[in-house]
């Protein structure tokens, strides 16, 4: 799976920019500010259909412009694609695949794969369990649009249900909401499980490659009740339903819901110390580069092709020693897209590819 031209009009910094990739490397390096995370936020649009640092499309619009567009020509095992996205301001975002238009984002997900690490994934590690959470869901949602749909769902009866939660005299409703947020969050739940399973020894097998420390890490998929790691789904509803009923007084107090998979976690231990309380940053770091290289693995085994690597300025979070052993990591035929303040990483480049310098808005072709 690849990027074989990307063109973007009104994005960001550029009025106008068409990119020819190579198949396997693309190094972009310049000054901060210079405009080369613009240019993996682009390509994760495609794949995701959302920006990863905007929260509205009116943010990504060159200012004095009336709209942004993004086209992309794709190779992929199940055939060449063209995906178009483009927002006019105040407007819905318009999603064409082969100039056929999306009416829903899930359409667009698994046509193009994405793994992105920015030093912002930090937060994977050190951060509140919703930034592991977003990590879980992203990395299943592009392979099972299915599990996309029951997300969206249950995050609309978790809001519906805390507003009744809140509201006197209206609680009468409770008992239909309580129905979808078991059915709902029964599947995520076992979703998530499952994934996690094969993420885990992904993950080990990746952080002992890079840090080459003997160190092992743990990965576990941690639920707010008890269950067996081989609970199928209707065993999870039983269980959930009873932790619904259970909760019920505690939660008409308090006002909002306190079970379900919201309340879930990704457990990460090195040596069986919490990372998020004892790891250094060097493991942090090396936790969440080992994680993407497991969500990268575990997309190619599902969708039968290795997608797309966006490793945005990954290189100055690392010692020499890591990031040599990432750069042995990515001999595979992964198509990546890396970017720098400096040429250095380039010196323990071994792959063939193509080097653009990116300054003053424009991005120039350089010799590698």
């Amino acid at each position: 799976m690849r990027i074989d031209e990307l063109v973007l009009q009104n994005f960001r910094t550029y009025p106008e920019l068409t990119l020819r990739l190579h198949p396997s490397l693309n190094f972009f390096h310049g000054p901060n500010a210079a405009g080369k995370t613009n240019i993996i936020e682009a390509i994760h649009m495609v794949g995701m259909g959302r920006s990863h640092r905007a929260s509205k499309d009116d943010e990504l619009i060159t200012w004095a412009a009336d709209a942004y567009r993004i086209r992309a020509r794709i190779t992929a095992r199940i055939g060449n694609q063209t995906v178009e996205i483009c927002s006019q301001r105040g407007q819905r975002k318009e999603v064409k695949v082969n100039g056929e238009r999306k009416r829903r984002l899930s359409e667009l997900l698994g046509i193009f794969n994405v793994v992105l690490f920015t030093p912002d994934d930090l937060e994977m590690v050190k951060g509140s369990p919703a930034a592991r959470r977003r990590f879980l869901d992203a990395v299943i949602c592009q392979l099972s649009p299915q599990y996309y749909h029951y997300l969206a769902r249950y995050n609309h009866v978790l809001q519906q249900r805390n507003a009744v939660l809140r509201t006197p005299g209206s609680r009468e409703t409770l008992e239909v909401w309580d129905e979808q947020l078991v059915q709902y969050g029964s599947e995520l739940i076992f979703r998530r499980m499952h994934a996690v399973r094969k993420l885990a020894g992904l993950a080990r097998s990746n952080y002992r490659e890079i840090s080459r420390e003997g160190d092992d890490l743990t990965v576990v998929y941690r639920t707010f009740m008890a269950l067996d790691d081989s609970a199928t789904v209707e065993a999870i509803k039983r269980r959930l339903a009873q932790e619904v009923q259970r909760s019920r007084r505690i939660e008409e107090k308090k006002g909002y819901t306190m079970v379900g998979p919201q309340r879930d976690d990704l457990g990460l231990a090195i040596q069986g110390a919490e990372a998020r309380l004892f790891a250094s940053q060097g493991q942090q770091r090396t936790i969440v580069l080992a994680l993407k290289m497991a969500e990268m693995e575990f997309l190619a085994e599902g969708a039968g092709e290795y997608p797309v690597l966006l490793l945005d300025d990954v290189f100055s979070e690392l010692d020499d020693s890591r990031r040599g052993n990432l750069l042995e990591k990515m001999s595979r035929p992964v198509q990546t897209l890396i970017t720098s303040t400096n040429t250095n990483p380039l010196r323990d480049l071994r792959v063939r590819g193509k080097r653009f310098q990116v300054a003053g808005g424009k991005v120039t072709e350089v010799q590698l």
